[in-house]
This record gives structure tokens, sequence and C-alpha cells, in this order.
């Protein structure tokens, strides 16, 4: 899954991959492991949503706000 500033990935495998592009526009820093649980679990339960949906209802999932730079 990407948006403007993040790219997601989940692996059938399990592996999953994680890029802030706004530091990292090439894709060289994967922060999956590093990363918040809780952004990665907004981006995964996305990810779910967006593979699952159909119709006009996937509108509604991809316009939905996602903020995954919430720094505490």
């Amino acid at each position: 899954m990407r948006t403007q500033k993040a790219l997601y990935v989940e692996y059938d495998s399990g592996d999953r991959e994680f890029y802030d592009l706004r530091v990292d526009p090439y894709e060289l820093n994967n922060l999956a492991a590093e990363a918040k649980p809780d952004v990665v679990e907004r981006l995964s339960k996305r990810l779910a949503a967006v593979a699952g949906c159909g119709g006009a209802i996937c509108r509604v999932v991809e316009d939905a706000p996602l903020h995954v730079f919430d720094r505490a």
C-alpha cells in the first residue's frame, strides 16, 4: 500500500516492509521492525480492508484518513 508519505507491504511469508517516503524516497531503510506497533497495526488493518473491499465501499476505505506518522 502506498500513500504520499509511506509504503507498506505484507508478504505471504509474513515479512513486512515499511518505508517513510518523506525521508527515504528510494526505499532503502525498512522500518517495519522498529516502527511503533500501533502504526504497523493500522497499516496492516488498512491493507486488509483494501484487499477485501469491493465496489463503492473501496473508495470509502481508500479515502479514510490514516495518520501513520503520529509521534508520541
